[in-house]
């Protein structure tokens, strides 16, 4: 279902060859006589003009329309070709996404994914129909106490993988609309900078997973039941 932009190098390639293939009927087209039916058309007045039936034709108000509409169709055909590769090579990729579950009553849970551009980039929303909201998030120790705060964007440098995981940056959903479950999916689109929208399903594993990389916060545990405590700053 998601694949790596790696994995879209052999379509790149074949769109490539597509593209070239298109801009070299064109070529080959504009260098063909006319067929039989033209020709045989132009065949009275190019007799009387003294000349042949391609130049003539060539040089016709229906010649020269019949090859701008062809050569446009083909040059637009090739430039889409040729686009397809680049626009799927703005996209972000994304690996690994995965939610935490959540127990009945629980408002707010964790989300994880890691997020690598091949050009400069940021992390500007995120959003799912589960929730009411989500919120990108921090990690920090501050006076030897991790804490947790929102923030409005989160940088993605060119060609460099940002892991979205328990005790660091992550997303969290708020206002859960009912628990997830696990083996279940969420879906959640993602707001980028420059590669705008892009949406997913986060499998949901059991509420026990990625408790190895959690930290302390405020002496509450981001996971199972865990609320920012009241003046939690954003």
């Amino acid at each position: 279902m998601l694949r790596r932009l790696s994995d879209t190098q052999p379509a790149c390639a074949r769109s490539a060859a597509l593209g070239l293939l298109a801009l070299g009927a064109a070529c080959f087209y504009l260098s063909l006589p006319p067929t039989a039916f033209v020709a045989a058309s132009a065949r009275s007045r190019t007799a009387r003009a003294g000349l042949n039936p391609f130049t003539s034709f060539f040089f016709s108000d229906s010649g020269f329309a019949m090859k701008t509409t062809f050569s446009h169709w083909l040059t637009a055909a090739a430039l889409g070709v040729f686009s397809a590769p680049l626009f799927a090579q703005s996209a972000v990729e994304l690996t690994a996404p995965w939610a935490r579950a959540t127990v009945q009553g629980q408002q707010a849970g964790g989300a994880f994914v890691t997020l690598q551009s091949g050009r400069d980039d940021a992390l500007l929303a995120a959003s799912s129909p589960s929730s009411a909201s989500m919120e990108i998030h921090e990690m920090r120790l501050e006076d030897n106490i991790m804490r947790m705060r929102q923030i409005s964007r989160l940088a993605l440098p060119a060609d460099q993988p940002i892991e979205l995981k328990p005790g660091g940056y992550h997303l969290m959903f708020q206002g859960l609309r009912q628990p997830l479950q696990a083996g279940t999916e969420v879906e959640v689109t993602l707001t980028f900078e420059k590669a705008g929208r892009q949406t997913l399903r986060f499998p949901v594993r059991p509420l026990t997973a990625g408790q190895h990389d959690q930290h302390q916060h405020g002496g509450h545990q981001h996971g199972a039941g865990h609320t920012p405590p009241s003046g939690h700053h954003h």
